[in-house]
């Protein structure tokens, strides 16, 4: 879902406080996508054009990270009692 494009901090509102973002009309992808290389050059969004029917793929990526993380913390703890311990 893309937002319409509207300079809502030339209007002195914010968005999400001032304006209901949920209101506003949505408009397709219809040729593409041009990202703004201002503050980043690259991002995991820009390289793989995670945006329109791909948008959810983001999400996704954080989350199979916390999964890893999660198994990862399992697996790492139970090496480290088996062999991280020592008899003195």
């Amino acid at each position: 879902r893309l937002a319409a494009i509207a300079n809502f901090s030339a209007l002195g509102l914010e968005p999400g406080r001032d304006v209901d973002l949920e209101q506003l009309e949505q408009e397709s992808c219809v040729d593409g996508w041009e990202f703004s290389q201002d503050i980043y050059l690259s991002t995991i969004v820009t390289e793989w054009n995670l945006v329109c029917e791909d948008d959810w793929k983001a999400p996704l990526t954080v989350s199979l990270f916390f999964v890893g993380v999660l198994m990862g913390s399992f697996i790492s703890g139970q090496l480290s009692d088996r062999f991280g311990r020592k008899n003195v």
